[in-house]
């Protein structure tokens, strides 16, 4: 497994490359949104626009998957509780899938350099459904860990 500490790298790193490639500008840039043709530009500042959106909660996953390990400790602690254990392993599966989906959009969406022109539209429309796909599994997750380890009273 890799370390939190890398893993933060890395989205530091892959968070600073995405905003350097995320200027209002038409004109071709450097690395991948250069290789966008000019007329696929809204899509694209669009797609990255959900993408920026959600990247920060990157570090909102890694913390609820922190408290939700703590909590599945306590919970394997005390009596049995099967259904307590079943529903908190769901939601740290949960956010784990959503953390695993970023990194997935993210190698995925890195490939649009070596597309052909002729078929990023395509590529395009289905990366915006991946990302607003990710966004809601992210999201979703977040609020479902967050309920779980702080019940209303």
């Amino acid at each position: 497994m890799i370390n939190q500490s890398i893993c933060q790298f890395f989205v530091i790193i892959l968070l600073g490359a995405f905003a350097s490639c995320s200027g209002k500008s038409n004109e071709a840039a450097s690395g991948i949104r250069g290789a966008v043709p000019n007329e696929l530009q809204p899509l694209y500042e669009e797609i990255l626009a959900v993408h920026d959106e959600v990247m920060p909660e990157l570090n909102t996953i890694t913390s609820l998957q922190e408290q939700m390990k703590n909590k599945l400790d306590e919970l394997r602690g005390t009596p049995a509780n099967t259904e307590a254990l079943k529903e908190a392993n769901r939601i740290l599966g949960d956010l784990n899938k959503a953390e695993n989906a970023m990194w997935s959009w993210m190698h995925n969406f890195s490939k649009l350099d070596s597309i052909p022109d002729g078929e990023k539209s395509a590529f395009l429309e289905v990366e915006k459904m991946s990302v607003n796909s990710m966004k809601e599994l992210m999201l979703s997750s977040i609020e479902q860990a967050k309920a779980y380890l702080n019940p209303p009273l």
